[in-house]
């Protein structure tokens, strides 16, 4: 039994005629006939008493046509609450974002959200290294990560890789603001994110390549408080340009990129593999991914390349 068959088997009884239930089903009379007999064979009971007057339901076809019309109505209501969450999609939407990106990403997505007044968005700043377990534990919908690694359950999907830049207080101009060797980093006062944290594993990388050694005079792991040392403090430090953007235009930061070749970090999307997205989820990550798209190819994410497009 299913939903046609008693949708045709009630069209037949409010019609009283197979002719007239057939045209206003847009069938040929035949095919009606054979979906009202297979409804019979599996209720195990005849459905509707034929004259030349037309049809009625018999006794098990008035009991059926009780049941099936108030199916039918729940049915439609369902549809109707369906229709209604894609037009007015709502829920509570978790996403996780490292301080860096959250500097450029948060306030063009919350201006997208203002169409949808229904979805309510949770933002949890976090280093990269524990957005993924927060996926996997189901306490974050999506997040936005820095070189994850791969997890069991967590699906990843590359974006962009983004340069790191070198970045002092403008009281402490750089010689070269075209760009900055390792060699030259290390002789500068360094004020660098405290370990573990990616932007350190890959500068430490590089340090470690280049045979250069360098001494800190502090580690910060609030991003914001970082920034805040460099403007004000004479020192320099490390950041991508989604950090540093806004500080930049304003000329109370300098930002300088690593020569002879940039040093590149991966931003991904994360997502769980065994949890789907609701509706409101799907819409947060549209906005996501085309807002990272605008910034990337209006230039205003500086030092940023794309990965691929990720899969709609």
């Amino acid at each position: 039994m299913d939903i046609k068959q008693l949708r045709y088997f009630l069209a037949t009884v409010d019609h009283g005629n197979m002719t007239r239930a057939a045209e206003s089903l847009h069938i040929a009379q035949p095919a009606l006939s054979q979906q009202i007999a297979g409804l019979e064979r599996e209720i195990g009971s005849k459905l509707l008493d034929r004259s030349v007057r037309g049809v009625r339901p018999t006794a098990t076809g008035e009991v059926l046509y009780r049941h099936a019309k108030g199916l039918m109505r729940h049915v439609e209501d369902l549809k109707g609450a369906v229709t209604f969450q894609k037009e007015h999609p709502s829920g509570r939407v978790a996403i996780g974002v490292p301080g860096s990106t959250a500097r450029i990403l948060v306030i063009p997505l919350l201006a997208a959200l203002r169409k949808y007044p229904g979805i309510l968005i949770e933002i949890t700043e976090r280093p990269s290294s524990e957005l993924s377990g927060l996926i996997s534990q189901g306490s974050l919908d999506m997040a936005i990560a820095i070189d994850a690694l791969p997890q069991r359950g967590v699906r990843i999907e590359p974006l962009f890789h983004e340069d790191l830049f070198v970045i002092v207080s403008p009281s402490l101009p750089l010689r070269k603001p075209s760009g900055i060797t390792l060699e030259q980093l290390a002789r500068m006062p360094l004020v660098l994110p405290t370990a573990p944290n990616t932007i350190r594993t890959r500068l430490d990388l590089a340090f470690l390549n280049a045979n250069v050694n360098y001494e800190l005079v502090a580690e910060i792991s609030a991003t914001d408080l970082l920034i805040h040392v460099v403007q004000h403090g004479a020192m320099c430090s490390v950041l991508p340009w989604s950090a540093i953007h806004l500080e930049v235009k304003e000329k109370r930061l300098r930002a300088a990129p690593f020569l002879p070749a940039p040093i590149t970090r991966e931003v991904s999307l994360c997502s769980s593999e065994d949890v789907g997205l609701s509706e409101a989820a799907h819409i947060v990550r549209e906005l996501v991914l085309d807002i990272l798209d605008t910034l990337h190819h209006k230039g205003d994410w500086k030092g940023s390349s794309k990965v691929r497009a990720a899969s709609r």
